[in-house]
């Protein structure tokens, strides 16, 4: 595992609270998220489902003049998540820098669904974690997005919904 011995931040650092739907449709997920200060973003952790075994596609995203660029993914099919609540990590090739004030977009296919969400997570306002940021709303609306059957920038949102999924960020000092 690449970077394993630095110590780096993610949003939900693994927690509870999310609900799995029980939707079995193919299903793109996106969590925007804006960074306070400049670092890394080494990979992403996503909540999987114990009887989910459908291949995982996660890549980050740069928005810029409206539009999206794929910057870095990953592809999983194996099931490697441990403890109950099957946070998997997926560190990329190659980290990518952000700068203080940039957003990327997280985003994992999920082939078989089993996903898990936060509903009306957003709804107050925006919600900081260390220096992480979740906004409540992006370019296309509100924030935590999804699409069905592709595996393209998810651009539909349901009640300010939050999904298990997560950037996993090091500031480049701890």
């Amino acid at each position: 595992m690449p970077f394993a011995s630095r110590n780096y931040q993610s949003f939900f650092s693994g927690g509870g609270g999310f609900a799995n739907p029980a939707d079995t449709s193919p299903v793109t997920l996106g969590n925007l998220y804006r960074f306070s200060v400049a670092g890394h973003v080494l990979g992403l952790q996503y909540l999987r489902d114990l009887i989910d075994d459908g291949e995982h596609i996660g890549m980050l995203r740069r928005f810029s003049d409206a539009s999206t660029e794929r910057v870095v993914h990953f592809r999983r099919h194996a099931n490697t998540g441990s403890g109950p609540d099957r946070w998997e990590q997926a560190y990329f090739a190659k980290r990518m820098k952000v700068n203080a004030g940039d957003s990327l977009y997280a985003c994992v296919w999920f082939e078989a669904g089993q996903y898990s969400r936060i509903l009306d997570y957003g709804a107050a306002g925006d919600v900081t974690h260390g220096h992480i940021v979740f906004p409540q709303n992006t370019p296309l609306g509100f924030n935590g997005l999804y699409s069905y059957y592709n595996q393209l920038v998810p651009i539909l949102d349901y009640r300010n919904s939050a999904y298990a999924l997560d950037v996993i960020f090091w500031d480049g000092i701890s």
